[in-house]
């Protein structure tokens, strides 16, 4: 509520200067290290002209290790597509987006022009195997997924020892395609090595898909309470490394209504799930 008065004060007193006031905050975040605020502050501003001196890291950063998709979906929407071509690190960024949002044939289109020899950065990027990295996890959104697992495989070889954040994504989408495939052992496996490089990278949008595909593993099992149990620790862990929650509570909401519904199907009605937004 306070929050809400002071949003409305300031849109009252500051009317002909909130675009300047919110450009300033901007660069006050930015200054701090705080690329996601200052990203939500020149977004408010109508504000796209940050693209050309966002690095290449902080892009990526905000996409692949903080996943904020719906905030990044909103933010691209608004930078012309021009300037997305010309900086590689927007271009394999917008791409991932589109992938998580189901729009794959133009993350395709997006992720090809950012091959471009005139694109800025393209090769250090490419030293990372960035481009590379959301091709291969971008098929598993295509249910792709025999593709997608040598893909993946293929990344880790190439590039896991100098990329840990691509590292810790490449093993959860492995992780997740054994899941979707009752592949339990390997999937215990892949779990336990995807940990590692999630908590060393502080990755924080392949911690939610990897707690998902383990507790999606435990429903196909049968093992609910076990399921129950997994989903409990993992937004304890989530909420002490700080997640995001836009995304968290969407994935997590829907697995805790499937648990409910499989431990006693009179708690859940088919309402429940007709209010969620799912991800």
């Amino acid at each position: 509520v306070l929050r809400e008065y002071l949003r409305g004060l300031f849109n009252t007193t500051q009317r002909d200067r909130c675009s300047y006031v919110l450009k300033r905050v901007a660069f006050w975040h930015w200054r701090r290290g705080e690329y996601l605020h200052s990203i939500n502050a020149a977004l408010e501003a109508s504000d796209h002209r940050w693209a050309h001196v966002m690095s290449d890291s902080i892009i990526l950063d905000v996409a692949l290790r903080q996943g904020e998709i719906e905030a990044l979906r909103t933010w691209f929407k608004k930078v012309p597509v021009r300037t997305i071509k010309k900086i590689a690190s927007l271009s394999i960024g917008y791409a991932w987006v589109l992938y998580f949002n189901q729009q794959s044939c133009q993350a395709d289109e997006i992720l090809v022009n950012s091959i471009h020899p005139n694109s800025r950065g393209l090769d250090d990027l490419d030293k990372e195997g960035w481009r590379e990295l959301v091709n291969a996890i971008g098929k598993a959104t295509q249910d792709k997924l025999l593709e997608s697992q040598v893909l993946c495989q293929k990344w880790i070889d190439a590039f896991g020892d100098r990329n840990m954040v691509g590292k810790g994504a490449a093993l959860t989408c492995q992780a997740f395609i054994a899941s979707s495939g009752r592949h339990f052992e390997e999937l215990e496996r892949l779990s336990h090595r995807a940990a590692v490089a999630i908590q060393s990278s502080n990755q924080h949008y392949a911690f939610i898909w990897l707690k998902t595909a383990e507790i999606q593993g435990e429903l196909f099992k049968g093992d609910i309470a076990r399921a129950r149990s997994v989903l409990l620790q993992a937004n304890k862990t989530a909420e002490k490394i700080q997640v995001p929650k836009t995304f968290l509570n969407k994935m997590f909401g829907t697995l805790e209504l499937q648990i409910l519904h499989e431990q006693n199907h009179h708690l859940v009605t088919p309402v429940s799930y007709t209010h969620l937004t799912l991800p």
